[in-house]
């Protein structure tokens, strides 16, 4: 399967997006992103293959260290290559840089690309249960508002595949946090006995960017669970540690 793109960034001719999930065009060709564990002739092939699709050298390819919080990167310049994998923590970067993918590592959390339109500013953001609860869809626009002084409604945003409704079963203490934080939270949750419930992730994070200024149709969502679909995307609800790591990536090109 070709990586999956999303229309509301693929009409900005400024920039080159992608979710990667587990295998190649070939549907066979297996995908893994993850720098920490597995094979590294798979992860080499596969960043590789990122880079391809992207247009940029696979060096260029930003990974931080996730580590389900609402720290956001501004990069400002071209990170040297010792920096690429890993040995920055965060949960979302945004830059102006050309030439540099932004990205994401993902086995259910929800996966979030943003690209401004007229200024050419790009996001990438990892959105966990505490990173949604944390509000770091709506910190993330902030930064790109305080930084380099985007508009919101200037706004493109794309949500990949991620854990859906139908498979997220969360406890009390998750239902909690999403009501705490936002007030319209029951709109995506369904419940169910003993305080527990499942969640619609996606929808949650949607709703935060609208929330944060975006044009509801300029936010897109991709509607593909993690979990039910083994033979495309890796899933830690449904494999365990032991899973791999798909790509998401934004990046800005270079001008004619």
């Amino acid at each position: 399967m070709r990586p999956i793109v999303a229309r509301v960034l693929s009409d900005i001719e400024h920039v080159a997006h992608g979710f990667f999930p587990r295998v190649q065009d070939d549907g066979e060709t297996p995908l893994d992103f993850d720098y920490r564990k597995g094979d590294p002739a798979l992860r080499r092939q596969s960043y590789a293959y990122a880079g391809r699709f992207l247009g940029i050298p696979e060096k260029r390819i930003y990974v931080t260290n996730q580590v389900h919080g609402d720290g956001i990167q501004l990069l400002r310049e071209m990170p040297d290559e010792s920096s690429v994998m890993g040995t920055v923590e965060n949960d979302a970067v945004v830059t102006d840089v050309y030439g540099v993918a932004l990205t994401v590592l993902t086995a259910d959390c929800v996966p979030i690309l943003i690209a401004d339109r007229v200024r050419r500013v790009v996001a990438a953001v990892h959105a966990g249960w505490r990173g949604t609860a944390f509000s770091i869809a709506r910190k993330a626009v902030r930064a790109m508002m305080d930084a380099f002084g985007s508009s919101p409604v200037d706004l493109a945003a794309a949500i990949g595949p991620a854990i859906g409704v139908c498979c997220y079963q969360v406890g009390p203490e998750v239902l909690r946090a999403m009501r705490t934080a936002f007030s319209w939270a029951d709109d995506y949750i369904v419940d169910e006995a003993d305080g527990h419930g499942r969640l619609d992730l996606g929808g949650i994070n949607r709703e935060a960017l609208v929330d944060a200024g975006l044009d509801r149709r300029r936010v897109e969502v991709v509607s593909r669970c993690t979990a039910c679909d083994e033979d495309l995307f890796y899933s830690y609800r449904r494999d365990g540690d032991g899973t791999g790591r798909m790509l998401s990536a934004i990046v800005l090109k270079h001008r004619e």
